[in-house]
């Protein structure tokens, strides 16, 4: 496989990817709802949206090239997948936060993701299952970042 083709795997590879975090965004918008957290429904959206333009941008230009995939190009597909995944994973948190921005009553822990550093950690976090994050309090957290479980 020349050169080419592996830039050609790995960038259909990773727009299928990104495309994950669009679902994942997607599926959050009827919680945000349920919830009457109509702040995060466009954020979600906004978010969803650009991972599937993102994706299909990546894929589609490449979706009938042959792929042989050697570990190499696995690895760095892995590698560059979660630096993509966790950046648009960021997304949500970064225009929630600026959407309550001018709002006085929103809370501290929201506005940490004005940071879009405290936002990507936060993204890596939820999407490796550390634990770690940057709130304070977790408990004032849109209900769709967690799923819409309590």
């Amino acid at each position: 496989m020349n050169r080419n083709n592996y830039l050609t795997s790995i960038l259909r590879e990773l727009g299928l990817l990104v495309t994950i975090v669009g679902m994942m965004a997607f599926l959050s918008l009827p919680i945000s709802l349920f919830y009457r957290e109509y702040f995060a429904f466009w954020p979600f959206l906004a978010t969803s949206a650009i991972s599937f333009f993102l994706g299909g941008l990546l894929y589609f230009p490449f979706r009938h090239q042959e792929s042989n995939l050697d570990v190499r190009t696995s690895m760095l597909i892995a590698a560059s997948g979660w630096l993509l995944i966790s950046l648009a994973g960021s997304f949500p948190f970064i225009f929630i936060s600026y959407n309550l921005a001018g709002n006085p009553e929103t809370p501290q822990t929201i506005l940490h993701f004005l940071n879009p550093l405290n936002a990507f950690f936060e993204s890596v976090a939820g999407f490796t299952g550390t634990g770690l994050t940057m709130t304070v309090r977790e408990d004032l957290l849109p209900a769709a970042f967690s799923g819409g479980v309590p």
